[in-house]
């Protein structure tokens, strides 16, 4: 299933790790319009968009586009220790019908900790959204 998905996220993972998402990972879809994650929930998951479009933003402002390859919410799924995470800074809402790979945080959790290529993936891209963290 990933492997065919040609996600760029996990391009540098071994067949060991990709079965890892296989088996913890499941799909998903939203509607255009549909809210795919609100602000400030406490909820863990980790989403690649696999085919469609959203828009992240607050209440106050858009704040990106996302499209298909995609990745939200890596704040929150990492465990920062100690059990502690992020809520959720933004909402994303689907422009357009969307399909979309939910990972469990645990299962992220997992792909960080072991050094995989992923978890460098992941930790630019917080160090590249909250620069300040």
């Amino acid at each position: 299933m990933v492997r065919s998905m040609k996600v760029a996220l996990f391009a540098s993972l071994t067949d060991a790790e990709l079965r890892l998402i296989t088996h913890s990972a499941y799909e998903d879809t939203a509607a255009a319009g549909e809210t795919i994650m609100r602000r400030w929930d406490p909820s863990r998951e980790f989403y690649v968009i696999l085919a469609g479009t959203a828009d992240v933003r607050t209440a106050e402002e858009h704040l990106a586009d996302l499209g298909p390859g995609d990745f939200f919410d890596k704040l929150a799924a990492v465990d920062w220790g100690a059990s502690f995470g992020y809520p959720r800074l933004a909402s994303v809402i689907a422009t357009s019908p969307a399909r979309l790979l939910v990972l469990p945080g645990a299962r992220v959790n997992t792909l960080v900790r072991d050094g995989t290529g992923f978890g460098d993936q992941i930790h630019r891209a917080v160090r590249e959204r909250l620069p300040g963290l």
